[in-house]
């Protein structure tokens, strides 16, 4: 449902100035996953050093220092592509 509304938002942002609301890859950066390092601990013997929430935190703390302006992610995926 959401990859149908998404592509209708898409088809409708080319008829207007702006940015479609929702992209059908942004919806896929939404979907749950479910993702762990334990194969990476298995095979590599890797561990990370930071959680993945304190790294984002500290990401964007970093681009609010340096005033980064906020980051076009809406890009639809060509028709072509699917």
């Amino acid at each position: 449902m959401a990859y149908a509304f998404a592509r209708c938002m898409e088809a409708v942002s080319r008829m207007t100035p702006w940015d479609p609301f929702i992209t059908r890859s942004v919806v896929l950066l939404l979907e749950e996953t479910a993702a762990s390092n334990a194969r990476a601990l298995k095979l590599l013997g890797y561990e990370p050093e930071v959680h993945w929430k304190d790294a984002v935190r500290a990401q964007l703390a970093e681009m609010q220092r340096d005033h980064v302006k906020g980051l076009r992610m809406a890009r639809p995926i060509p028709v072509e592509a699917i």
